[in-house]
């Protein structure tokens, strides 16, 4: 099972570094497919790059959750959605967990809403 999350506690100061390599790798992946394809094949690094898209509720599946709501996370970055594409292919061994599929799903309604 996965750590509650990834991120340094908001008191070190290393905090905001993650941050932005985290949303350095995600436009990395939105560039370039290879990145995509690397990123996808390392669970642990997928949660870390969800957590800082969409907080840390993104990394908590729910079951339970009403699938009516699109409210909490953020519109899914192309970069995040390019790895989670290239999980769905064969990245990751095992491919993709309920949490992704969370997100996907998130995606999907938000895109139905807004139509």
């Amino acid at each position: 099972s996965m750590p509650s999350s990834s991120l340094p506690e908001a008191s070190r100061p290393w905090r905001e570094a993650c941050f932005r390599a985290a949303g350095s790798l995600i436009n990395l992946a939105e560039k370039c497919p290879d990145v995509a394809y690397r990123l996808g094949s390392n669970r642990r690094l997928i949660y870390l790059l969800i957590e800082a898209w969409g907080g840390a509720s993104a990394i908590v599946f729910d079951p339970n959750r009403t699938n009516k709501s699109t409210r909490g996370l953020p519109l899914l970055h192309l970069g995040l959605a390019a790895i989670l594409c290239a999980v769905g292919n064969g990245a990751l061994e095992g491919g993709l967990d309920d949490v992704m599929m969370q997100v996907l799903e998130k995606e999907k309604m938000r895109k139905r809403v807004a139509q």
